[in-house]
């Protein structure tokens, strides 16, 4: 049996093998069967998901919504590894904090958002407080990593790996382009007080 790969550095954390193969596929099927439905109804004069896909060079379904059956996988398995987080970083189990919706993404190749940013902001993103994603897939060495500035840290997607990381501007990140594969997501919020 492989040994699982788990490291904490700056308050970034991450884990393998939290999903599966057979779950991050399904995953990833719900995902581009939910595109084709949608990329469908605009060529059918549908224009909500149209305007959508011109700000963006990736696709992205937030849940739960149309597909039920997949945010139970996505949730259990962030649920079940908080508390591995949790014990690196003993403060978070002082916090109230809820995580109730999840992202599924897909990035093309060349497509993407590479802009430095961080999960916490104004308005109703204020009380995020912590951000997390599993890798649906595996991206070739270099591709698609998600780097942080702040500690000088490049994450090389692996299938079925999470990533916990606080939510503020001391974790500025970026997601880096593909090149040559799709790179699949699921990903999402804590956010405190359970707002």
């Amino acid at each position: 049996m492989e040994q699982v790969k788990a490291y904490c550095s700056n308050f970034v954390y991450y884990r393998d093998d939290v999903l599966d193969d057979e779950k991050c596929k399904h995953l990833i099927d719900g995902l581009d069967n939910e595109i084709d439905f949608f990329e469908n109804a605009v060529d059918a004069g549908f224009k909500q998901f149209g305007q959508a896909k011109l700000l963006r060079e990736d696709r992205q379904i937030f849940l739960p919504q149309r597909l039920g059956d997949l945010y139970p996988i996505i949730h259990e398995a962030v649920v079940n590894e908080l508390p591995n987080y949790a014990e690196l970083v003993p403060s978070i189990e002082r916090q109230i904090l809820l995580s109730e919706t999840a992202k599924l993404q897909k990035t093309m190749p060349s497509g993407g958002y590479h802009v430095w940013h961080h999960e916490q902001g104004a308005g109703a993103v204020s009380n995020r407080a912590m951000a997390w994603m599993i890798y649906l897939n595996d991206c070739p060495e270099g591709e698609g990593t998600t780097e942080f500035i702040e500690q000088g840290l490049k994450l090389q997607p692996e299938k079925g790996t999470v990533v916990f990381f606080p939510a503020d501007w001391t974790h500025t990140h970026r997601g880096n382009p593909v090149y040559t594969h799709d790179k699949y997501i699921a990903t999402g919020w804590y956010y405190l007080n359970g707002e």
